[in-house]
């Protein structure tokens, strides 16, 4: 019954005789289906969210059991006193972009040019600049040569906050000499700065996934000849015979009903030319690890005939370091005022305060951010049950150096990949997290000296030594969700780890294949990744079409 039902044009497994409706994939279904001569199947884990609750963003963002966002646990967490933390994924099409903060945030030109220096000249800001442009229309900028206003992913900002606290923490910066910037999503930004969040949400205020903007109903009516879509299907390989050339040929799907209670027949749909895998940055290395690439010896672990040994698959995951400073305030101006008064449940707008190394980084990428979001930031794992209410600096570090894996558990695909988390194996994440655990007190303090009416710490350090501020550091960082790089772009034998995919995001060792998500970034990008996802597919559907 409506508003929970979806009349959304769907086939099911049992219909069909592909390609994963994550982020990417739905954006790149989208994008190739334009054309009537390409014929698009899209197998999903998940539902359609097409209801009214997931377009409402503190329902559709929740990670509630009855969402869009699984969560699953990680290893004893080495560095971070063994500790398990949680993993959350999207099942549903249009992925990650149903279920998260909603931000559009692109990334600095440094971050581009990097993956240029790095040997992917295609992959520059100026060559992506395009694909943005081609996929947003912002409301709140002006045309611009950096800002799209023709593409259906619509953004805006709010810069009025409801809570006093977000007010304080901006005004707290400005006193502390950091500058505010109209738009962070122009190129000539100082690294140091401030800004209001430029965040998907349509006039109305509904959350705008790529599901919304790229393959709304009407839409995927319009194209069901040549696009198929087939929801809760659980993909358990690609299949591949010996190809003319000798070497490996995707040629096959092999998928079930998701729905363990409709029993394990097993379909197949072929490949007439290429298999993508958009299952992001932790499914898709457990697919071509099921379908038999990836390190051979973890492969023959679990039984799995090896395709191609391929050492990179899984093996340089990277995310972003977050940790959260939590005070006590009074639960009017609190998010904390939901769980008390619903008929509150107005959408709250942070904003961000960015701050990095820009005099001394020649390309101008921050080194942290600092988000002042008007609850505690903390883990859903840590047992951290505040009545009162409570504000939070979230720090998070944008540059780790720290690498994780992503490694099969089984060889049942219905069982999530298991991340074995690095963060902080590496020394050099502490000095930027030092000084950014420094600053988010100094603000805090700011706050305090303007009459903010802060009712005591609940969780900051026991000093602003290195010492104290480490050791708070692995007890209390936790993942982002920001997740990236689990099968990068780079030559199969590169000396940083070896790569996956190829500039056209073909997969090394095979024919026939490609995977499109952040999961192929060179390296992980200082910012929020979903305007990535976008962009990685928009570029990826050119390439596709362009090889026809």
């Amino acid at each position: 019954m409506w508003p929970f039902d979806s009349g959304y044009p769907v086939l099911r497994p049992e219909d069909v005789g592909g390609l994963p409706g994550g982020t990417a994939g739905t954006v790149l279904a989208s994008r190739l289906s334009e054309h009537s001569g390409v014929s698009v199947l899209i197998l999903e884990r998940g539902p359609i969210a097409d209801t009214w609750g997931n377009s409402v963003p503190l329902i559709s963002g929740s990670l509630r059991p009855d969402t869009l966002a699984k969560k699953t646990m990680s290893a004893p967490f080495a560095h971070g006193n063994k500790r398990e933390v949680i993993m959350v994924r999207a099942e549903g099409l249009g992925g990650g972009s149903c279920i998260n903060g909603m931000l559009y945030n692109r990334g600095v030109p440094g971050d581009y040019n990097r993956w240029a220096e790095m040997g992917h000249p295609e992959w520059g800001y100026e060559k992506m600049l395009p694909h943005f442009l081609k996929s947003e229309t912002s409301f709140s900028h002006p045309a611009s040569k950096f800002r799209g206003k023709t593409g259906p992913w619509v953004n805006q900002k709010f810069p009025n906050s409801l809570y006093r606290s977000i007010s304080c923490a901006k005004t707290a910066a400005y006193s502390l000499g950091i500058p505010s910037v109209p738009d962070f999503n122009d190129p000539s930004v100082p690294a140091i700065c401030i800004w209001d969040v430029d965040v998907l949400q349509n006039h109305g205020r509904k959350r705008v996934s790529v599901f919304h903007a790229f393959l709304p109903r009407n839409v995927a009516e319009a194209r069901k000849k040549h696009l198929k879509i087939c929801p809760e299907s659980l993909v358990q390989r690609v299949v591949f015979q010996k190809g003319s050339n000798g070497r490996p040929l995707a040629i096959d799907v092999e998928f079930m009903s998701a729905d363990p209670k409709k029993g394990g027949k097993l379909f197949f749909a072929k490949a007439r030319k290429e298999v993508i895998v958009c299952c992001g940055a932790m499914g898709s290395p457990q697919v071509l690890m099921l379908s038999g690439i990836g390190p051979a010896k973890h492969l023959r672990s679990h039984g799995i005939e090896v395709v191609f040994d391929s050492p990179g698959v899984g093996s340089y995951f990277k995310d972003h370091i977050g940790l959260p400073l939590v005070w006590s305030t009074p639960v009017e101006d609190s998010l904390r005022i939901l769980l008390a008064k619903p008929w509150r449940a107005a959408i709250e707008i942070v904003k961000y305060l960015v701050t990095g190394g820009g005099i001394i980084n020649p390309r101008n990428i921050p080194d942290i951010e600092i988000t002042p979001i008007p609850i505690d930031g903390v883990d859903p794992r840590e047992d951290f049950v505040v009545p009162k209410g409570t504000f939070s600096f979230l720090l998070t570090l944008l540059n780790p150096k720290s690498t994780s894996t992503v490694r099969l558990k089984s060889a049942d695909p219905a069982e999530y990949a298991l991340c074995d988390i690095g963060m902080m194996s590496d020394p050099a994440d502490f000095g930027a997290m030092y000084k950014g655990v420094r600053l988010s007190l100094r603000m805090a303090e700011e706050m305090k000296k303007q009459g903010y009416p802060f009712e005591g710490e609940l969780l900051v350090p026991k000093s602003e030594s290195d010492k104290d501020i480490e050791a708070f550091m692995r007890e209390h960082a936790r993942t982002t969700y920001h997740y990236s790089s689990s099968c990068r772009m780079a030559r199969l034998n590169d000396a940083e780890s070896p790569g996956v995919v190829d500039d056209e995001l073909r997969v090394h060792g095979v024919d026939g294949l490609r995977v499109c998500n952040t999961s192929v970034s060179p390296d992980i990008i200082a910012a929020h990744p979903m305007a990535l996802a976008v962009v990685m597919a928009e570029k990826c559907a050119d390439m596709i079409l362009l090889s026809r």
